[in-house]
Formats: structure tokens, sequence, C-alpha cells
């Protein structure tokens, strides 16, 4: 096992993803660890079959740019907006949902706000969809119009700083409905930056809380003994992927373990695992969607609530 940091930066991810290629005894490469950086370096990848195995990044982009070596092993952003339908029409029951599509988040925001609004549509529920520029830092005449339209939830299409301003100004006017998000704000300077006005908020992610969820019990035991620690965000669902990834290479034989081969044998295998279940589209390398491996969080007293499993959808 090697482990090689790209501290995040596009440009220094396809240098680390170069130096992984090079390395002939290296078979499989898990992360990188956001859209960008495996947008930069996924070409690289794909030119040696080198099979690359995302965890945390959701850009709808990377499974349908056509790489051969591709593995998406979580839902994409475009998914997520389901589990958001099915927390705003069960759980907060609400009427009218007001949508925020923050152009500061780029394609984040737009895949996790049109995708709403088109599911809202069908349902049918009354959606108020509003786009704020990214220079904008006042969310006053972006909740006017939403409240304006009838909108008893809002839904903040964008990242963990911008929605502390959006939930600054709900608080400031106590405003009572359902406030919600998807991963972009699961994020600790979400709660610093918005403060008491931060409770209450729902967000889904794809991400379980091994410290406390049942199903990572021996899990959590073993990341303790092993590093002293409780496990970070995002360690099972890696460790699920290692799993899935060592199980795959093991049922190769000797002289077939090549990267070529394991690429495919990754997108025609499967495995249960502790936060997720990992199964592939054959073509394109994009997770099976089967209900697993989406959570949901709720802000209760300036820290994240694990809620357990989110639910995919409630019926119309």
């Amino acid at each position: 096992m090697k482990t090689v940091d790209d501290g995040g930066d596009p440009a220094r991810a396809l240098t680390a993803a170069k130096k992984l290629v090079a390395d002939r005894s290296v078979l499989a490469v898990l992360g990188p660890t956001t859209d960008a950086t495996a947008l930069a370096s996924l070409a690289t990848y794909d030119a040696a079959s080198l099979p690359l195995i995302a965890v945390t990044p959701g850009a709808t982009a990377l499974t349908v740019l056509g790489s051969r070596s591709f593995l998406h092993a979580r839902v994409t952003d475009t998914i997520l907006p389901f589990y958001l339908d099915a927390y705003l029409r069960g759980t907060a029951k609400s009427r009218t949902v007001g949508i925020v599509d923050d152009r500061a988040a780029d394609a984040y925001g737009w895949e996790i706000s049109s995708t709403l609004a088109n599911i809202l549509r069908k349902v049918p529920l009354p959606a108020v969809p509003k786009v704020v520029s990214a220079l904008r830092t006042d969310f006053g005449p972006t909740l006017d119009a939403l409240l304006t339209g009838g909108a008893d939830s809002v839904v903040f299409a964008g990242y963990h700083e911008r929605a502390a301003l959006l939930a600054r100004e709900l608080h400031r006017r106590d405003f009572r409905g359902a406030s919600a998000a998807a991963q972009g704000v699961l994020d600790a300077r979400f709660l610093s930056a918005a403060g008491d006005a931060a409770d209450g908020w729902a967000i889904v992610a794809p991400a379980m809380d091994a410290t406390v969820a049942p199903e990572a019990k021996e899990f959590r035991a073993a990341h303790r003994e092993l590093f002293g620690a409780e496990p970070e965000r995002y360690a099972v669902e890696t460790y699920d992927v290692a799993q899935f990834a060592v199980k795959t290479l093991r049922s190769l034989s000797l002289k077939s373990r090549t990267r070529q081969n394991l690429a495919t044998a990754l997108r025609a295998g499967s495995y249960t695992g502790i936060a997720r279940n990992l199964a592939f589209d054959k073509e394109t390398g994009a997770l099976v969607i089967d209900g697993s491996g989406v959570y949901l969080w709720r802000v209760e007293g300036g820290r994240f609530a694990y809620q357990g499993v989110a639910s995919y959808q409630v019926s119309a």
C-alpha cells in the first residue's frame, strides 16, 4: 500500500497520478478526494488502464467521460436530490419547496438544484427555484423571492461557506420551515460560521457516522485499537472499497493480476460493505443504485447528529 497527497490541488493530482502510473507495483488507486482532482487526473489513470476507484467525488461528469478503468463508488450528486425529495415530502411534510441554486458552487449546485426541481415537477410538488450569483453575499432578496412564492421549506444547493450566510438570514427572520442541503454542507466550518442558525438543518450525504452506527461497531473498535482515535468521516466507506479491491484481486490467478484485468473484474464484481453495497455498471463504472450508502444528518445543539440511513423515496 502506498499513499500520495495531492493537497486538493488539480495540478498536484496530475503529478501524483503520473507517479502512481509509473510504479508498476500499483494495481489500483483509491481516490482522489475531490471532483476537481479526480477530473484532472482521470485521463492519466485511464491511459494506463489503472483502476481508479472514487470514494468521495460526486460529479456526474466523471461517469460520463467514457473511462475504461474508472469506478464511481458512491452515488453521484444527481442522485442525492431523490433523498432530499424523500425528506421534504416525508419527514418535513413540505407543501412548497424553495430551491437556492448557488452559482458559486458551479456544477455541483446546478446538479443538485436542477435535478430536485425536475423531481418535484413530476410529483407534482410546487417549487420556487432561485439562482444566486456567485458575487452576491446578501441572501435577503433571495429569501424574499422564496417566501413570496410560498416556500415553507428551503433547499440550498451549494457549499458550506455560503450555506452559513443563508442560514443566518433564515434565522434572523425566524423561519420555521425545513432547511436542507446535500453533502457540500456537511462540514464543521458550516457550524462555526452559522452558529445557532445552523440548528435544525438536515443534510443527506454518502457518509456514515462510523462512531455511532451499529453496523460499524466492529470497524470502530478495530480503528480505535490500531490508531487510538475515532474513525473520521468516509473512513468506513474507504475501508469498504479497499476490502472490495483486495477481494477482487485475490479472485484472479497470479498470472492474470494485471491492471486491465483487475479493472474488468472490479466492474463485474460486487461486495456488501459496512456503509454501502458495491456493484457497478459494466460499461460506465457507475455505482448500481439500490438505496444503500446515503445517510441523513441533522444539526442539533451545534453539532452534526447522525440520523441513520436516508430514505430514497416516499409515495406521492
